[in-house]
């Protein structure tokens, strides 16, 4: 099958790693299609897609059933004009249904998902393109280019390479901006990256550090053998690794991550603007209203010293149970009041020198990992 997923199915992840944990994580989004949630389709898509690229070699009753149940809940949301009723469709989400499309159709072999779907992308033909009566409309986000390509791949349908042409031109408006609080119209708070799963081969190779188990054998009769990964990653680094095996001489190689360091403050060389990253290893961290009750502009006009001296302290939430390390950022921090002054990045330097003489320090800012945001 063309761009299928690579999959590791010998590897078994520990549930109670931070992988682990949100694997095993219940959102709702499986809603989406009951028209309850907002924006929720495309994991829903997502989910649906890896399903199939998983029964394709393991059946499981239970997740075909899901799957199904899914498929009848697209096909109920659809509208006679090929509208799907969701309350938050837009093209990058449609771009993920269409992935998933292809996935049902390659392994259960019939088009009971590829019929509403096919309709849906007539309707999006019809809508958005260069014409005069056309919306000259372009998605913010990369996704259903890609899928309009594999589709045209399948159906050899020339609608369906134009419009992917139509939708390669997109832009984010101001760079590097995404909405964070709600006089920006919303929290987007999603990061748009993928997790590879750990890699292991005949020289077994470590790319991903979290406590997990493979079991493993090596052809021609030499023997089999058990790896197993004990790692509180990310918020441990200490990492043990324990081989059980007939095999005389094992290699294990692994991978050095450029993150390995520890946690530290430093300008964002992407961006380019007055502003800073805060990474702890591989992860991410941001500010939220909720861990500080004395913000009232969501951190616009917030001023963060890079050398700041930082703490570090385990929390646990009371709602998810989930486990992480919240960083505390102790007296590198100041307030401007954005009444009298504009907390653009590009605020010019003798203007930002002379407002910071009136503003005022802040004791302690709370900051949580990224994914954690919202929660």
């Amino acid at each position: 099958m063309a761009y299928s997923q690579t999959r590791f199915p010998l590897v078994a992840v520990a549930p109670d790693t931070l992988i682990g944990q949100r694997c095993e994580a219940k959102t709702g989004r499986y809603d989406a299609f009951k028209l309850d949630y907002l924006f929720w389709d495309s994991d829903v898509a997502k989910w649906i897609e890896g399903a199939f690229y998983y029964l394709e070699e393991n059946f499981l009753p239970e997740v075909d059933a899901a799957v199904k149940e899914l498929v009848e809940m697209i096909r109920r949301a659809q509208q006679q004009d090929g509208y799907l009723n969701t309350h938050y469709t837009v093209l990058y989400n449609a771009g993920h249904l269409i992935e998933a499309v292809l996935a049902h159709h390659h392994v259960y072999k019939n088009n009971h998902l590829m019929e509403p779907i096919l309709e849906y992308v007539d309707l999006f033909c019809d809508t958005f393109g260069p014409g005069k009566d056309q919306i000259h409309g372009y998605p913010g986000h990369p996704e259903i280019e890609l899928a309009l390509l594999r589709l045209h791949e399948r159906t050899g349908n020339a609608r369906h390479f134009e419009l992917a042409a139509t939708e390669e031109y997109r832009g984010f408006g101001i760079d590097y901006f995404l909405p964070h609080g709600t006089d920006e119209r919303g929290c987007y708070a999603e990061t748009c990256r993928d997790l590879r799963s750990a890699f292991f081969s005949t020289d077994i190779t470590v790319n991903l550090y979290v406590s997990s188990t493979l079991d493993f054998s090596v052809g021609q009769g030499k023997g089999k053998g058990k790896v197993e990964q004990d790692s509180m990653w990310p918020w441990v680094g200490d990492i043990k690794f324990k081989i059980t095996s007939s095999i005389k001489s094992i290699s294990l190689k692994l991978r050095i991550p450029g993150w390995a360091s520890s946690h530290s403050v430093a300008q964002n060389p992407a961006v380019g603007q007055n502003t800073i990253c805060l990474v702890r290893g591989p992860v991410v961290y941001c500010v939220e209203d909720v861990d500080n009750p004395w913000v009232r502009d969501h951190f616009k006009g917030t001023f963060v010293d890079p050398k700041v001296k930082l703490t570090e302290e385990t929390m646990k939430d009371d709602k998810t149970g989930d486990e992480y390390i919240r960083l505390t950022l102790e007296d590198g921090a100041r307030g401007l009041d954005l009444s009298e002054v504009s907390a653009a990045p590009s605020m010019d330097v003798d203007e930002l020198e002379e407002q910071m003489k009136k503003s005022k320090e802040i004791s302690t800012l709370h900051v949580v990992p990224y994914y954690f945001r919202a929660n």
